[in-house]
């Protein structure tokens, strides 16, 4: 995220069963690259450490998780 400028604004971690999940906010606003870019990257990472990275817009987020 530093290469990118991307700024992590908060960082949340959890157990849920048997995994690991840590959802971060990030702010993109001074991004040197776009989030189809910054996609390609985190899957790079993904594949590397055999993780799920999941990148989404704001809009998308809050769409998912309201109740």
């Amino acid at each position: 995220m530093a290469k990118a400028n991307v700024n992590i604004v908060d960082v949340n971690q959890k157990i849920m069963e048997d995994y690991f999940v840590m959802t971060m906010a990030v702010d993109i606003a001074n991004a040197k690259i776009g989030i189809p870019k910054i996609n390609q990257r985190l899957k790079r990472i993904a594949d590397d450490m055999e993780l799920n990275i999941t990148f989404q817009d704001e809009t998308i987020f809050k769409m998912m998780h309201r109740i």
